[in-house]
């Protein structure tokens, strides 16, 4: 498993550690202004979670963590007021 990281500013380097990008507060569903782009993801499941916080967390916040970190439950322990969503796909090969 490779986490990635959404954030608003390019994400190069692990010597880099940008906050996470801010989503302004809404009653109704708004479009992010920003997309993801994955590269070279190998075809079979993917996992994708959105860790949602009040405050601005930073990349190596998330991706700093171990792999049983990243467990939907662990994270959620480790950030109780977050609401975290998990997103099951498969990538399909190419064609």
């Amino acid at each position: 498993m490779h986490p990635v990281t959404m954030s608003d500013q390019a994400y190069a380097s692990t010597q880099e550690n940008p906050v996470a990008m801010a989503l302004r507060p809404s009653t109704t569903e708004i479009p992010m202004g920003t997309s993801v782009v994955l590269e070279d993801v190998a075809p079979g499941p993917l996992r994708i979670l959105s860790v949602v916080t009040e405050q601005p967390l930073h990349v190596l916040d998330i991706e700093g963590l171990g792999a049983s970190a990243l467990a939907r439950d662990a994270l959620a322990r480790s950030y109780p007021e977050a609401l975290i969503t998990e997103l099951d796909v498969r990538v399909a090969g190419p064609q």
